[in-house]
């Protein structure tokens, strides 16, 4: 939550994401913009992204 100012709900997504090594997440929540491209992780956000 500290490192990437996310709500925990969101936290926990993201660290589930690194604890299980998921490499995409798919989500209209602009929060995870700036935390996935820090932990390495694709943000998909629209069907362009794909």
């Amino acid at each position: 939550m500290k490192n990437h100012n996310l709500l925990p709900n969101d936290a926990l997504i993201l660290s589930t994401c690194k604890l299980t090594t998921i490499a995409i997440l798919a989500s209209y929540d602009s929060d995870f913009r700036k935390a996935c491209q820090k932990e390495g992780i694709r943000l998909i956000k629209s069907v362009e992204d794909l």
